[in-house]
């Protein structure tokens, strides 16, 4: 809905915009709790409103940013001295396991686990397959 309406309101303006990931991760978990309506005035509003072609988390509306903003940063309690020392893809490799582990223990499913870790689901499952971190499902999707 979010991309619909993003497409609808720059035919109706001219513009030419579109979301950052962050703005994007931020609508999509948000709870949305005046439906449809909500989301396309909120998608109108930044459209109208925005200053550059690139929606940003603070082109947002306040409860949004706020919301968004709640959720733990990905890298907290990740100490650098438990870093592997060798080749920095093999490095990358172990932080990023390690990220995703401590986020799927936290999380009920894999759907707040991408939330936590601000990613997309599709990207956490393959993630998840990856490093062969099992034990988790996606969420069911939501109907409004």
């Amino acid at each position: 809905m979010i991309k619909h309406f993003l497409k609808i309101y720059n035919q109706n303006y001219n513009t030419g915009k579109f979301l950052s990931i962050e703005a994007l991760n931020a609508l999509m978990n948000y709870d949305w709790p005046g439906n449809v309506r909500e989301v396309r005035n909120a998608i109108e509003r930044v459209v109208v409103t925005s200053a550059d072609e690139v929606i940003t988390l603070h082109d947002l509306p306040g409860e949004i940013r706020k919301t968004y903003r709640l959720s733990p940063p990905p890298l907290a309690g990740v100490p650098a001295s438990s870093y592997p020392v060798g080749p920095l893809k093999d490095a990358l490799d172990t932080v990023e396991r390690e990220l995703i582990r401590k986020a799927l223990e936290a999380s009920p499913n894999l759907a707040e686990a991408a939330r936590i870790l601000q990613i997309d689901l599709s990207t956490l499952t393959r993630k998840n397959k990856k490093y062969g971190l099992t034990g988790h499902k996606a969420a069911p999707p939501r109907i409004y």
